[in-house]
């Protein structure tokens, strides 16, 4: 399935081109602080049981925030700088990314296991890290969920490599984004898979933002035939 992952053409071109990766997101670093506390915690000894789970889960878990588009203004305006970012089309199997579910309470949900057990139940993972309030509903967000393993000893920070399992194969310049189509895809490189380089614009019947087709689609074709390109072949940094 594809989904999409906004951001900010600096990090587009500093880290995400020449990586060949995106950075997992931690629950505890992003923009709601309710994260992984969907759950009601009415009493003490619910709060008490829940702190030790928020913080495996905080510590183990991590995860890159994808929608199922990119027409949504409010998306460009909060996770692309103001429209001058990208948005960037991923293809990952279908089973792979988890639906956001937006509610307007709070769960009541009764773990009747241990803190141990629920720290590794599957179901319990599932409904607390996709839990949110209904106010975020507007993102239409899926999440693509990652063990804490690997840090980076460079940064200190975790990350998913394009892999077959999460291909990069659709670039879409914000309406406001400064840098061309083609100066974009000077910058591409180690794809395995055809990339689309399109350009966004507001819409003019409609609060969407749509392609810009006074700028042609640029694509560029696989490199995996190509020596010293493919997947795991990042660039040296200078």
């Amino acid at each position: 399935m594809r989904l999409y992952y906004m951001t900010s053409l600096e990090t587009l071109e500093q880290h995400i081109l020449p990586e060949l990766r995106i950075r997992l997101s931690t629950f505890d670093t992003v923009n709601d602080p309710f994260e992984l506390l969907g759950v009601q915690q009415s009493d003490r000894e619910s709060r008490h049981h829940f702190a030790g789970l928020y913080k495996h889960w905080v510590n183990t878990l991590g995860f890159v925030s994808f929608s199922d588009n990119w027409m949504s203004p409010l998306m460009w305006g909060h996770y692309a700088k103001n429209h001058t970012g990208v948005c960037l089309g991923i293809e990952v199997p279908n089973q792979r990314p988890i639906k956001v579910s937006y509610e307007p309470h709070r769960l009541q949900v009764l773990l009747e296991m241990s803190p141990l057990e629920a720290a590794v139940d599957e179901d319990v993972i599932k409904q607390v890290v996709t839990t949110k309030f209904k106010d975020w509903e507007y993102e239409r967000e899926w999440r693509y969920i990652e063990k804490l393993t690997n840090r980076d000893e460079e940064t200190g920070l975790y990350y998913v490599d394009f892999s077959p399992d999460f291909e990069l194969r659709e670039i879409i310049a914000g309406a406001r984004c400064e840098r061309s189509l083609e100066d974009i895809r000077k910058q591409v490189f180690g794809n395995t898979e055809t990339i689309t380089l399109i350009k966004a614009r507001a819409a003019f019947g409609t609060f969407r933002m749509v392609q810009q087709k006074r700028q042609n689609v640029l694509t560029i074709s696989p490199l995996h035939q190509v020596a010293g390109f493919g997947y795991g072949k990042r660039r040296k940094k200078k």
